[in-house]
C-alpha cells in the first residue's frame, strides 16, 4: 500500500518512518511536512492512503479540509486536537483523537501500527484497491533449523491475528499459484469483512481464495479462511481429501473463530501430515496447537520477532516448545515449497495496553458529514 503521511515534526517522521518499514502491509510511505506539501505529492503520484494530523492547518478550516480530502476519495485516516473526539467514518475518512508518538514505548508503536493496518483494511475494503508495486527494503535475517526430509504434507495450515491482512497477503503472492495441496487460514477478523478481506486477495494475488464452507472439499492450491464468527474444523475422510467442518463452538481464548481449534482439529485428522505456520498477533492463541501438531509428529514454521507487526503469537508458540522453526516472513513461502516438494533444497531462501486504549478499538460507525 502506497501511503502519505503528513506530519509537521521532524521528530514524529523520523519515529514513524522506521515504525512504517517493519510493517510489509505499508509498501511505500511517502512524508510531507505541510498541508501545501501533501497536496502537491498527491497530485505528483498516485497514494491510496493518507495519515494527516490536523496540525498541518488552521483549526477553522478542519471541516473544509474534511470535505477536501473526502471528494479526492483518498482513504485517509485524521488526527486532530479535538479532545473527546468521536472516533468516526466519514465516507472514507477515519477521525480520530492523537496519539503521542514521542512518549511511547517501543510496543505501542508497534501496536500503534497494527491497528492503523487494520483501519485502513477496512475503509479499503468499503471501496475498490489497486495494488502499488511493492518497494524492495531489507529484511532481517533469522536462521534456520536443518531442512527435513519429508514432503508427503496434506495440509498447509496458517494461524494470524494483528497485521495478518498485509502480511497474508505477501505470503500468497510468495506462494504463487499451483501450490500442491490446499491451504487454510483462520484469521481474528471483525464480522462483515471477511468476504471483502477474500475479494481483495483474489484481486491482488494469483491464488484462489475462497470464504470456507461446511461440508466443503479443499482443492490443492486454494486458500480457504474461517468465517467471522466460526471455527475451522475438518472430518474424516480418506475419501474425499481435505473436507472442512465449521461449528460456533465456544469462543476460545475469547476469539471465534481460534486457531487453536483449527490447529487441534487437524492435529488430530492428519496427524504428522499437517504443516502449520503461525504468524504475527497478540496473545497466545495457535501456542498449544502448534504443540499438539509436533506431539503429531508434524512440522511448524513460526515467524520470527524481526518480521512480525506483533510478536505474540509465535513468541508463545516457541516459548511453550511448539516451534519446530522460526523464519522471517520473507523466507517462509519458500520453505513451504521445499517442505511439499515444490522446490528443491538448493533454491530455498536464505537460511541464514495504551495505544489500543486511546483509539478506542475504532468505534465503527457511518456518518453522513454535513
Amino acid at each position: 500500500m502506497n501511503i502519505l503521511v503528513g506530519e509537521p515534526s521532524a521528530v514524529t517522521r523520523s519515529i514513524e518512518k522506521e515504525l512504517f518499514r517493519q510493517n510489509p502491509f505499508f509498501e511505500k510511505v511517502r512524508f510531507a511536512r505541510s498541508w501545501e506539501e501533501v497536496l502537491k505529492k498527491v497530485r505528483e503520484e498516485s497514494t491510496d492512503g493518507l495519515i494527516v494530523d490536523s496540525a498541518l492547518f488552521a483549526e477553522k478550516n478542519f471541516d473544509r479540509i474534511i470535505l477536501k480530502v473526502k471528494a479526492a476519495g483518498i482513504k485517509t485516516v485524521l488526527f486532530t486536537d479535538k479532545k473527546n473526539t468521536r472516533s468516526a467514518v466519514y465516507g472514507n475518512i477515519f477521525v480520530a483523537e492523537r496519539f503521542s508518538m514521542q512518549s511511547a514505548s517501543s510496543e505501542m508503536l508497534k501496536e500503534y501500527a497494527a491497528l492503523l493496518e487494520n483501519l485502513f483494511n477496512k475503509l479499503l475494503f468499503t471501496g475498490a484497491y489497486t495494488d502499488t508495486a511493492r518497494q524492495n527494503r531489507p529484511d532481517d535475517v533469522v536462521s534456520a533449523s536443518p531442512a527435513a526430509e519429508r514432503t508427503d504434507y496434506k495440509i498447509v495450515l496458517i494461524g494470524v491475528s494483528t497485521g495478518g491482512p498485509g502480511t497474508v497477503q505477501k505470503l500468497l503472492k510468495d506462494i504463487g499459484s499451483g501450490f500442491p495441496v490446499p491451504i487454510l487460514i483462520t484469521q481474528h477478523i471483525d464480522s462483515n469483512f471477511d468476504r471483502n478481506l477474500i475479494d481483495w486477495l483474489n484481486t491482488s494475488t494469483s491464488v484462489p481464495v475462497k470464504l470456507a464452507e461446511n461440508g466443503m472439499v479443499a482443492e490443492n492450491g486454494h486458500v480457504y479462511f474461517a468465517p467471522a464468527d466460526y471455527h475451522l474444523g475438518f472430518t474424516k475422510s480418506t475419501a474425499r481429501g481435505v473436507v472442512l467442518e465449521l461449528n460456533r463452538d465456544e469462543p476460545l481464548h475469547f476469539l471465534r473463530p481460534a486457531v487453536d481449534k483449527m490447529f487441534f482439529s487437524a492435529a488430530d485428522v492428519f496427524g504428522e501430515h499437517c504443516l502449520a505456520v503461525l504468524l504475527t498477533g497478540m496473545g497466545n492463541d495457535g501456542a498449544a496447537g502448534c504443540c499438539r501438531i509436533k506431539e503429531k509428529g508434524g512440522y511448524t514454521i513460526t515467524e520470527s520477532e524481526e518480521s512480525c507487526v506483533i510478536y505474540g503469537m509465535p513468541k508463545a508458540a516457541f516459548a511453550a516448545g511448539g516451534s519446530t522453526e522460526v523464519l522471517p516472513l520473507k523466507d517462509i513461502a519458500a520453505r513451504l515449497k521445499e517442505l511439499t516438494g515444490r522446490v528443491s533444497s538448493s533454491v530455498r531462501a536464505s537460511d541464514n495496553d495504551g495505544c489500543a486504549t486511546r483509539i478506542k478499538r475504532f468505534e465503527w460507525s457511518t456518518v453522513d458529514y454535513e
